[in-house]
């Protein structure tokens, strides 16, 4: 069972209410993801233009690469990123599908990638709540595909599952995938690209009244510990069909550690930014401002019965969620096929019409 837990939804109180959890299975469906702090961000609203809010860093990761399978860096391997590009698409349901192409030029000894999301930052946390920041994040990641290229991986042959660092307790949802068993050399020259595709419930932010509400995309497109230098990267922002997309710099903002040039260009209901010489460091956080009413606010649910709610298994539209503790959060709203399962019973379906924020 996954063992998650309610998340407070924006203008949160009390953050760090994750338990850890950990994956048995070969396909992670949901994490439950934490929150972070982004010190430098900030995102003024239309709503009051007095009125600075300052969200979370959404995604902190770090991607690195083994030898063997200890995170470590020898031989004096290193590497560099030709390209890291992002495609962020915003649908109408309130969910965000997130395509992160990843292109590496090895030197040295290798046997894979890795792929660190963090879930947990205690300290982080801690501060925004201190603080009294207002912190974004998002409920759950459904990993969706990784793509060798433009090749399909099998999810048999990477692992997914959560690790700790026991220095700071930062907890980290972690995608492995061993490429090189034997292990590989490389000279600099060789290009090696894989893809991770993700989909994100409840990243959004929601302002105002319904059912006009404003939603802002937050989000830190790049990660903002790298393991190596970034050449070039396009971070791509496809809105919802019909919603026209702006670079406006009261609706578009790109922040950074390193004060980085960009340019945009918009086509439709898309903007794509392109910047380059981003190094090995610093957060690179994009923050959009969508029209009224373009996103229908996601649906919340909670369930009770006969049976405790701790230990209910719950699938929504054939998709295991696992034990959600008797509540699940901005998830789409309309109808939906749930199934509730507990060990020693049958299995019972429900057809469900969920409205927005209920």
């Amino acid at each position: 069972m996954l063992g998650l837990k309610k998340r407070e939804f924006f203008e949160v109180q009390a953050p760090e209410e994750r338990q850890n959890v950990k994956w048995t299975f070969p396909l992670l469906l949901i994490a439950h993801l934490r929150l972070q702090l982004n010190n430098s961000a900030m995102l003024q609203t239309a709503l009051d233009p007095k009125r600075l809010l300052r969200f979370a860093a959404v995604i902190g990761v770090t991607a690195v690469l083994w030898l063997g399978f200890g995170h470590v860096t020898a031989y004096a391997a290193s590497f560099t990123y030709p390209h890291y590009d992002v495609d962020i698409n915003v649908n109408k349901d309130s969910t965000v599908d997130v395509t992160e192409t990843l292109t590496y030029r090895f030197i040295g000894l290798f046997h894979g990638v890795v792929r660190d999301i963090t879930l947990d930052n205690p300290a982080l946390s801690q501060y925004c709540v201190q603080t009294g920041q207002t912190c974004g994040g998002f409920e759950r990641l459904s990993l969706q595909a990784i793509y060798d290229g433009d090749s399909y991986i099998d999810p048999s042959e990477y692992s997914v599952g959560t690790v700790t660092n026991k220095d700071d307790n930062t907890t980290y949802f972690e995608i492995k995938w061993t490429v090189w068993p034997q292990g590989q050399v490389f000279d600099g020259t060789q290009d090696f690209v894989w893809v991770i595709k993700y989909r994100l419930y409840g990243s959004l932010g929601f302002f105002g009244a319904a059912p006009n509400q404003t939603a802002y995309v937050y989000w830190n497109a790049l990660p903002s510990t790298r393991g190596g230098d970034v050449s070039a990267s396009k971070i791509t922002l496809t809105l919802p069909p019909g919603t026209a997309a702006s670079d406006s710099s009261d609706i578009l903002q790109v922040y950074s550690d390193n004060n980085l040039s960009y340019d945009t260009k918009l086509s439709g209901n898309s903007v794509a930014i392109t910047t380059s010489d981003l190094g090995a460091d610093g957060n690179v956080t994009l923050a959009y401002k969508l029209p009224a009413g373009s996103v229908q606010p996601p649906a919340n649910m909670t369930y009770s019965g006969w049976l405790p709610w701790f230990g209910t298994g719950l699938t929504i539209d054939g998709v295991a969620l696992g034990d959600v503790g008797g509540a699940l959060h901005s998830f789409p709203a309309g109808k939906h096929t749930v199934d509730f399962s507990f060990a020693g019973y049958q299995t019972k379906e429900l057809q469900v019409n969920v409205d927005t924020c209920r």
